[in-house]
């Protein structure tokens, strides 16, 4: 019968104990490797180490919260009916509304949005995730650009 252990450490107690480990000179390069072999698992991983080595760390322009127009084929195709989305009345310029309910700064695609779309002839709330660069403009931004006189109505 073979037995295990569990242990519980906190993300704090982690960082304290890794800290602990790069001040030290004897620091190993097989230890070194593990952690670069978990970072480079994606491009983004190890993009951020080397930009944070010299002392630049990821910045986002928006916000949890924010509501930002992007292009409709920016959207899962699977997910959405594209050209009846395109119809739909709260598209601009073939753009639509999508608010950012959460951001993970480590994906390369670090914003998860919802907005209605078109699906099967309905109107279903969809979730995704996208990249900075897909964002073209912030709501406030695209009523001031437009100069509308009327808000358009929000899809949520």
């Amino acid at each position: 019968m073979s037995s295990s252990i569990n242990i519980n450490v906190t993300e704090d107690e982690i960082k304290s104990m890794l800290m602990r480990k790069l001040t030290n000179e004897r620091c190993s390069d097989a230890f070194i490797d593990l952690l670069i072999g978990h970072i480079k698992q994606s491009s983004q991983g190890l993009s951020q180490l080397f930009k944070a080595m010299l002392h630049e760390y990821p910045k986002l322009l928006y916000n949890v919260g924010d509501t930002v127009w992007i292009d409709v084929k920016n959207l899962p195709s699977w997910k959405i009916d594209i050209e009846d989305t395109l119809k739909m009345s709260e598209v601009r310029d073939n753009s639509i509304m999508v608010k950012i309910t959460d951001i993970n700064i480590y994906q390369s695609s670090p914003y998860y949005i919802e907005t209605v779309a078109m699906y099967s002839g309905k109107r279903s709330m969809i979730t995704y995730m996208i990249a900075e660069s897909t964002i073209k403009y912030r709501e406030e931004d695209y009523l001031e650009v437009a100069k509308l006189t009327e808000e358009p109505d929000l899809p949520f």
